[in-house]
């Protein structure tokens, strides 16, 4: 968003005109962003100001909501430090990156919304991720939704990237690669992000040529933490007709990694364009590289990227899909006798079975993935294939089968990754092995061991790992609607609902409503009631619960 600067000192009759236009489109349905792009064609101020009028709201009322939520206990905000923050640059001081998070909750934005492009691109690289990560528009229930993902693929025969290595076609015009080819407004909007990040004209082409490979404005986070010089080299290697060196594929791999978090903190949706079309950047270099070291990295690439575009389209819910691209990751594994990927992708394929509640084809690819497993010589993926068993275990009621591999779990699970243990294993840690524990005791019906464990794991599970955090949230709900406890369920509904309207995860989404249907009993009560309402606020409805199948 683009506003003219002016010193923030109240205007009375602006202001009063503000807040009056400001109600009216609300009643028309307009996000808090578009009343705030209608505001700035009439008053030129700060976003900031002009977020504060859109919401009808004094700046001695924002101040005492903000040291109420304010998550540091401080205190310590003042109505003449706000305005200060409104007026800047034209005066006052600038906004401190630590303050605009709690701003931007407070107006259900973005707090990159909450400043201009000159400010944003005055603070650090390491400011700009904390204002990027900050983004509160779900809250937003008048906000635009995303366009749905083009229909499935259908079946498709398969091509040859290399001598050797035989894999599917990709998907035809009506499928995913839809997604693969820009349309002029995705350029024209990816290019106003670029010009808004990326002061310097010199390195804007190529951010912007880069932006664009990696899926348009989706991919932005991910190609501006790469260093200048990554970027060049990068852009060198997609751009000409010159083989990809070693280097260039560390930078690949560091950029899956990068695609890998943003996914844990945003979800799926936001990063699923950007691997598409790395992937398909990768599977056409393929052809560059002859049989090598090189080309066994390249491969490499390609199969994680193949299952990691899998994972992403079965969080989405495109099961069709995801299990193509995960077959197409274990065809190149396989190719390359990538033991670990392969274990990996069997105990996904396993994972997305048993959530479609397939639990015989989810039990073969976990004693496929324990084959592996064994001879991968990594401790943490014979963990990680135990978790899969157990959950498909419990999931079919198996009690002892489901203590065993909980047992084998605990026993195998390893104080940190092993420098050869692939990256992509960072999640697997002892939060996460507890989460398992405590998912597969609440599937049982074992409440109190459920609970004791979800604590746990709550406690032991990264911030930065919303998702996970949202499925540690659903256990210890299932287990406190067992016990009969619906006033806590009820509260733990609603921070999962709060993760769910913010990642657009769908898995989160699904369990979050298989544990409202079951307060149906309790439909009535205030706490059920007030929960419901909280759902329709956010924008929030179930799906088919039959599209698993």
């Amino acid at each position: 968003m683009s506003v003219l600067m002016v010193a923030a000192s109240p205007n009375n009759g602006d202001t009063t005109r503000a807040q009056l236009r400001a109600r009216e489109l609300r009643e028309k349905g307009f996000s808090w962003a578009q009343i705030v792009d209608v505001l700035a064609f009439d008053i030129p101020s700060s976003p900031l100001r002009l977020y504060r009028l859109a919401h009808n709201r004094s700046a001695a009322h924002v101040v005492d909501e903000f040291n109420r939520l304010d998550p540091a206990a401080t205190a310590t905000l003042r109505v003449q430090r706000l305005y200060d923050y409104e007026m800047w640059p034209d005066g006052g001081r600038r906004p401190s990156v630590w303050v605009l998070p709690v701003l931007a909750r407070m107006y259900c934005a973005a707090a990159r919304d909450l400043v201009t492009d000159a400010t944003y691109a005055s603070y650090s690289a390491e400011d700009q991720a904390r204002v990027d990560a900050a983004d509160y528009g779900h809250l937003d229930q008048h906000r635009p939704r995303p366009a749905p993902l083009p229909p499935a693929p259908t079946e498709s025969p398969e091509r040859r990237l290399t001598d050797d290595l035989v894999l599917p076609t990709p998907a035809q015009p009506n499928g995913l690669d839809q997604l693969l080819v820009p349309t002029r407004d995705e350029s024209f909007e990816l290019f106003r992000a670029v010009t808004r990040t990326e002061p310097d004209p010199g390195r804007q082409e190529t951010l912007f040529r880069l932006a664009q490979v990696f899926g348009g404005v989706s991919g932005l986070p991910v190609v501006r933490r790469l260093r200048p010089e990554e970027r060049e080299r990068l852009a060198n290697a997609t751009f000409s007709p010159h083989r990809p060196d070693a280097t260039t594929i560390e930078i690949f791999k560091n950029v899956t990694g990068m695609c890998r978090h943003l996914d844990d903190s945003k979800g799926p949706e936001p990063v699923l364009k950007a691997v598409l079309r790395y992937r398909s950047v990768v599977g056409e270099m393929l052809g560059t590289v002859s049989r090598s070291g090189l080309e066994r990295d390249l491969v490499q690439v390609y199969a994680e990227l193949s299952q990691l575009a899998g994972w992403l389209l079965y969080d989405v819910g495109r099961y069709p899909a995801a299990d193509r691209y995960f077959r197409e990751g274990l065809a190149a594994a396989q190719e390359i006798k990538d033991i670990r990927t392969i274990t990996f992708i069997h105990c996904c394929l396993a994972h997305m079975a048993i959530f479609r509640e397939q639990i015989p084809k989810a039990l073969d690819h976990v004693f496929a993935a324990r084959g592996w497993a064994a001879q991968s010589g990594s401790a943490l993926l014979a963990t990680y294939t135990e978790q899969i068993a157990a959950w498909g275990y419990s999931t079919d009621g198996q009690e002892v089968a489901t203590s065993r591999a909980l047992n084998r779990m605990e026993s195998l699970l390893p104080d940190r990754l092993a420098d050869d243990d692939p990256e992509y294993l960072y999640f697997v840690d002892r939060g996460f092995t507890v989460g398992f524990q405590a998912g597969s005791w609440v599937r049982l019906n074992q409440s109190k061991r459920a609970l004791q464990a979800s604590e746990s794991a709550l406690e032991l599970t990264a911030p930065d790992l919303v998702r996970n955090r949202g499925f540690r949230l659903i256990d210890r709900a299932k287990a406190l609607v067992l016990q009969k406890e619906i006033p806590e369920a009820v509260r733990v509904l609603e921070e999962i609902a709060e993760i769910a309207a913010g990642h657009s995860s769908v898995r989160v989404g699904e369990w979050m409503f298989d544990v409202r249907r079951s307060l149906q009993p309790w439909a009535h009560s205030p706490d059920v009631k007030q929960f419901d309402e909280r759902l329709v606020h956010l924008g929030l409805s179930p799906r088919n619960t039959t599209t698993r199948k």
